[in-house]
Parts: C-alpha cells; structure tokens; sequence
C-alpha cells in the first residue's frame, strides 16, 4: 500500500487471426486490399519470384545484410538515416537475432524477384503467434509492390504451420485494419514504492514527460527512423518498426 501509480494509454497492437485460414484471412479484409494481396500472392508464386525463408542461425548469417541493405535504402530513399545506422543497434540486434534463431524463434524472409533482392522481413516465432518486427524494401521497385508481395508468402507460410495469428506489433497504421487485423489496446503502468528516493524520480520522470508532451504538441511532425511506416502502399505491407 502507498505506492504511486502511474498509466497511460500507447498506441494500439494489431492482431491479425490465421484461424480460418487464407480464404478467412481475406474475407476479413477491405475489398481494395482484397485485391491487392490476391494480385501479391499470384506474383508470390510467380516464376519470377522466390522467397527464401532463413531460419537456422548460417541461413540469417547468410542473408543479414540482404535484409539490413534493404532496410537502410528504404529510409535513406527518404533521406532518414535508419535503424542500423547506430552501429550498436545493428551489432545488438544481429547477435539477439542469431541467439533467437538457435531457439528455432525467428524468419528472416527474403523475396527475390527476377534474381535481384525485393523486400525483406523480420518475425519472431512466439508460440502460437508470429511477430513481426523490422523490414526493409527496394525503394525502386515499388511497381512489384514488395510489402505485399512479401507478406503473401508469409501468411500462407505462417497458415501452413499451424501459426493461429499475425502480430503486427505496436502503431495504428492505416494498412493494418484494412487487412483486418484488430487492435488490442496497450497502457504503460508505472508504480514507485514509498520510499523518499524512488517518490522523487518518479515526480521527476512525471514532470519531465509533461514538458516533453508539451513541447511535441507544437513541434512538428517528426517520422521516427524505426517506427512502422506504411504511408505507401506499395512500399510497405508491413514496413515493421523497432
């Protein structure tokens, strides 16, 4: 008793059911989008398309900078620097994500098509849900659509493996409800014990969020580098954030 207790509402995380399989999952969506990942899928399956799915620590080792390559030249197309710009991000997320693929954990999957990279996508395989985490495009090739493209070949994937749902992690995007995905509300809860010490960091944390929101409410739009990005679709479907 006597704790302070703090919370506050974050953006939603999508939930995209598998359940009913690839016929549920479109009948589920908006029309427009409907045909979009159909027109996806037969491109998916086209002779002109491979797509490789890295899944054991040599076959990520194999394609990493594929997919870092991709993911760093769909940002600085926009003239952002990208994630793996920080050259710690890039060491930490190469080594959790080669650690996770020794679990049998992760996808690393990449869409090839007429031989050149296309799109590529990082999922962590959490039980029964797959969860996407980071991708990256050829900002000249959106004619092929390589969000799409990919993510076709990876709902039928994730469908033929018994996985019962899609999470596109955290960010109210416009693309994920119309893939019907449905959004699962988040709150930050932050409690500090009655203690003189741990009372004032937590005002002092209270107080400096409260200047940040302020000075971000006339400030501004800011696109953060890691954050999902869907504002094309033809560049993204999804385009996943860190």
């Amino acid at each position: 008793d006597g704790f302070q207790i703090d919370s506050d509402s974050q953006a939603s995380s999508w939930r995209l059911s598998l359940a009913d399989g690839w016929d549920g999952v479109l009948a589920r969506m908006k029309s427009s989008m409907r045909r979009k990942l159909r027109k996806a899928d037969r491109r998916a399956e086209s002779a002109a398309c491979q797509t490789i799915f890295a899944e054991t620590p040599a076959e990520i080792a194999q394609w990493w900078q594929t997919f870092v390559t991709l993911h760093q030249r769909r940002f600085t197309s926009k003239g952002e620097p990208g994630c793996f710009a920080d050259q710690r991000f890039a060491s930490f997320l190469k080594a959790a994500t080669l650690l996770l693929a020794d679990r049998g954990a992760v996808w690393l999957v990449v869409a090839m098509y007429e031989g050149a990279p296309l799109a590529a996508q990082l999922y962590w395989r959490a039980g029964p849900e797959l969860q996407m985490y980071q991708s990256g495009a050829a900002p000249d090739r959106m004619e092929h659509e390589p969000g799409y493209t990919l993510f076709a070949a990876v709902i039928r994937r994730a469908i033929d493996e018994g996985y019962a749902a899609l999470d596109l992690l955290r960010g109210d995007e416009d693309y994920k409800s119309r893939l019907g995905a449905i959004p699962i509300p988040l709150h930050r809860v932050r409690m500090a014990p009655p203690r003189f010490g741990a009372a004032s960091r937590f005002f002092l944390y209270n107080a400096a969020r409260t200047v940040k929101r302020k000075w971000l409410a006339k400030a501004p739009s800011v696109e953060l580098p890691c954050s999902d990005d869907a504002s094309s679709d033809e560049a993204s479907a999804p385009q996943g954030g860190a």
